[in-house]
């Protein structure tokens, strides 16, 4: 729960007086409208709570477009990011020998500093608000096409467009501390790990024939990645099963681990899908450099090993694409056949291929 002084408090009633009052009787959208401005006035000045707490106190508008995008700014405030520093410090540190690496040192991936941080939460309460926006339901999947519903076709692209820099950002945030990364390289940070879960021996890849253990000890990574064998230690310490060993195929007893694995499928579809529509939208060469990150033509794009991830396991289609935090987490907890099992092999080939 965020905390916030008697100052601040009286503060922010103060001005949602004023937004309220004016200087006589104002309508609804003069409400939402000058609260939207004084939100970001806030955060030009990097007030980050001020601002979350000035777009909170007149409830949330889910049809307000300008609205959402305003309060998942703030919130992605909280996380250390804004768009100017986006373009101006961190896209010039892309690379393309190591792209998905590259977002690990984007400036707002050097924030967090344990997995339950106010970074990380803020940075997902953001990309939750826009992917839900227009207010559907938390069990939907909250895919372009379903906000399209709701809203205007270029107000729908810039919400896509919002998700797509916020879910790059998130991403190398999460990479970064889950992924040990150092210098835009897996495994070469402080927590010991090279991979980013302690994978289940027993998991069986039907199609290939394997069990997954056997199949990370023959080494299929690409050159450089870290994660190239399967010692029962070798999982970040956050991601480990409660008896400190493999993950196991009930995780109903580590509520905490589903809820971190499943803020990263969220973080990385998300991603997935609004770069894909947002190229889509627009042409030149910039986008056009992008849809490599997508797909190579060859292994290395995240749509290849998407391809790949659903021809070694059956019955990955739906983390393939899930979008939905509850959908996630409830089918890694209920579903004690297969639910653990996928998310495990989604990261095995999303994460571990991706980011060496």
């Amino acid at each position: 729960m965020r905390k916030y002084t008697a100052i601040t408090i009286i503060f922010n009633l103060f001005v949602f007086s004023v937004l309220l009052l004016g200087c006589g009787s104002k309508s609804d959208d003069d409400v939402v409208e000058d609260a939207i401005l004084h939100a970001n006035i806030l955060l030009s000045s990097r007030k980050c709570d001020e601002a979350i707490e000035c777009l909170e106190l007149i409830g949330r508008r889910q049809k307000n477009a300008m609205y959402l995008k305003t309060l998942a700014s703030a919130y992605a405030c909280k996380a250390g990011f804004d768009e100017p520093t986006l373009f101006a410090t961190d896209f010039p540190k892309l690379t393309t020998n190591i792209v998905w690496g590259s977002f690990t040192n984007f400036t707002s991936s050097a924030v967090i500093k344990k997995s339950n941080a106010i970074a990380m939460n803020s940075m997902f309460e953001a990309i939750d608000i826009l992917l839900y926006a227009g207010g559907i339901l938390k069990t939907t999947e909250p895919t372009s096409d379903e906000r399209s519903n709701y809203f205007l076709a270029s107000d729908a692209l810039d919400i896509n467009i919002q998700l797509m820099y916020m879910s790059m950002a998130a991403i190398g945030t999460f990479v970064r501390y889950y992924g040990n990364a150092s210098a835009g390289v897996k495994g070469g940070g402080t927590y010991g790990n090279n991979c980013f879960i302690n994978y289940k021996n027993a998991i069986n890849l039907n199609t290939l024939g394997v069990t997954i253990e056997a199949f990370i000890n023959a080494n299929p990574f690409p050159a450089g990645n870290a994660c190239n064998s399967k010692p029962d230690d070798d999982g970040h310490p956050d991601l480990e099963d409660s008896d400190g060993g493999d993950l196991n195929n009930n995780l109903s007893g580590d509520a905490d681990i589903v809820q971190r694995l499943c803020k990263g499928v969220v973080f990385l579809n998300t991603f997935r899908q609004t770069l894909g529509e947002v190229i889509s939208s627009f042409t030149g060469d910039d986008l056009a450099n992008l849809s490599t990150v997508l797909s190579t033509g060859g292994n290395d794009g995240v749509n290849d090993r998407a391809g790949q991830m659903l021809l070694a396991k059956s019955g990955m289609g739906d983390v393939n694409t899930m979008l939905s935090y509850t959908n996630c987490v409830a089918e890694a907890v209920t579903d004690t056949a297969s639910g653990s099992d996928n998310l495990q092999t989604y990261y095995l080939y999303m994460y571990e291929f991706l980011f060496k």
